[in-house]
């Protein structure tokens, strides 16, 4: 399939497979053709376990459904792109997001990510010539990009809340060596409070088993505020295009996301949630992870009950960046 540049949201959202209106897919999620690590970078690839490539993989369609969320907002930034233009996707996962941006045109579109499984799948399905021959895959950790003034666009998606909010100034600081002169961010992860009651269940749940470990000290979710300032001290902007219409600096856009009952949120926590190093530190053996899992999903679906379609929701809000490198 060939995309074109002038695509509307809400033709792009047709090209994601499995996306409905909530972002549900009525498709079965295609698993990796091998195990592989978390995507996600912060933690490297020994802190994973060896099937977090499947579950990965069998959660795709939560993934997908955050993209949907915020793909209006990048729209507009692909649309004033050229046909010399490079991307950088960040934290790329299993490459099937960067697969489906519609940067067909561009001239090169690189996928990054910390797991090298992850990319030797996103290459064998998508970096072929036969896929796509823009379109390729390379490993790389986010805080210490190595590349140098190659980009004109650098994208994230559903990933940098798991990179310590200590190491984002090294992640931002990196993402400007690697933009060309006003080279612009699309960044989308998760903010200030977002699924509280998750999280606040979590924490009760690992109280009741004695463990003495707070699951916010494991992810980053910042405020705007906080990250509005931090973007302006490394070096970031907002965008001053007329053409692109009123720009934040920083967003939040809230979005929920929808399980097939308890069974669905287990799938769910069954991915990164039970790799948080804090939780991998008090019960080492996957084993009692998964049990914890499985307490975990029982007591917030009997606290929060699924609606009349037997789904679990949770209240997510994304942050959304959007920004220019300032000239030197």
């Amino acid at each position: 399939m060939i995309y074109q540049k002038t695509l509307s949201a809400q033709n792009l959202f047709r090209l994601i497979p499995g996306l409905g209106r909530k972002g549900r897919s009525s498709q079965t999620i295609r698993k990796l053709s091998r195990s592989g690590t978390v995507a996600e970078v912060g933690w490297g690839s020994d802190r994973v376990d060896a099937n977090i490539g499947e579950l990965y993989a069998q959660n795709k369609t939560q993934q997908d459904a955050k993209v949907q969320a915020v793909l209006p907002k990048l729209l507009p930034l692909i649309s004033a792109l050229s046909e010399e233009a490079k991307v950088l996707d960040l934290c790329c996962g299993d490459g099937e997001t960067t697969a489906q941006l519609p940067l067909s045109f561009c001239k090169r579109v690189v996928g990054c990510d910390v797991s090298s499984m992850m990319i030797d799948h996103a290459n064998a399905t998508h970096g072929s010539p036969g896929f796509r021959n823009n379109l390729s895959f390379v490993v790389g950790d986010a805080t210490e990009l190595p590349f140098k003034s190659e980009f004109d666009l650098v994208s994230s998606f559903n990933a940098l809340h798991w990179v310590p909010l200590t190491k984002h100034p090294d992640v931002l600081a990196g993402i400007k060596r690697s933009l060309k002169p006003n080279g612009r961010i699309f960044l989308e992860f998760e903010a200030e409070e977002s699924m509280g009651a998750l999280i606040e269940m979590y924490n009760e749940v690992a109280r009741t088993w004695g463990l003495g470990i707070d699951v916010s000290n494991d992810m980053s979710r910042p405020s705007p505020d906080f990250y509005r300032q931090l973007l302006q001290q490394q070096g970031f902007q907002v965008i001053d295009d007329d053409t692109l219409g009123n720009r934040e600096l920083v967003e939040v856009v809230q979005h929920t996301s929808y399980h097939d009952g308890e069974k669905g949120l287990l799938s769910r926590l069954m991915g990164a949630w039970i790799q948080f190093p804090s939780l991998k530190a008090a019960l080492p053996e996957l084993k009692d992870r998964e049990e914890f899992a499985q307490a975990l999903a029982y007591e917030y679906t009997r606290t929060y009950p699924p609606n009349k379609d037997g789904e679990v929701t949770l209240e997510n809000s994304l942050l959304v960046v959007t920004a220019e490198a300032c000239e030197e």
